[in-house]
């Protein structure tokens, strides 16, 4: 039987994917993935001051997604093992912040943790920080993140 997770993450997913597909080119090459489960309250906190800040800048779904909220799915793991991340750590930033294909990786704090401004995984103030910076500057997406994570998605729902 597949789980609320499961079913969740996986039209996540999909969703996803059409929102990559229609990003323009002259998007911002910011992408923020979180990988998390559903005890991580602190890292759900700091996905949601992205999403304040993404907002403001008019960057919407296909820029920032959270995966595993309601608990850890097949699509979750599947993405982990994707973007090069095991599968057993705790609740995580994938950051795509610029030209490249290449993501940065941020340990967020799990479960309730010390809250999103202290403790473990405090690093991920200096990225939203850097995120701002790239979309203040007008950069737009050369190939790089869009294409790797276009690609990520269809090798994911082709594994259905």
């Amino acid at each position: 039987m597949t789980s609320r997770a499961d079913t969740h993450d996986l039209d996540k997913l999909r969703r996803w994917q059409r929102d990559l597909a229609d990003t323009p080119a002259a998007a911002p090459p910011v992408f923020a993935i979180f990988l998390v489960g559903g005890e991580d309250r602190a890292a759900h906190d700091v996905f949601r001051a992205f999403r304040a800040s993404f907002e403001e800048s008019n960057l919407g779904f296909a820029h920032l997604v959270i995966f595993g909220q309601h608990g850890v799915s097949e699509t979750a793991i599947a993405l982990r093992q994707e973007l090069g991340v095991e599968a057993e750590t705790s609740p995580l930033l994938v950051l795509f912040s610029g030209e490249g294909s290449r993501p940065r990786i941020y340990s967020l704090p799990p479960g309730e943790g010390d809250g999103p401004h202290n403790g473990a995984g405090a690093g991920w103030r200096e990225a939203l920080e850097g995120t701002k910076g790239v979309i203040a500057a007008g950069l737009a997406t050369v190939n790089g993140p869009l294409e790797t994570l276009k690609h990520i998605c269809e090798e994911l729902l082709n594994q259905d």
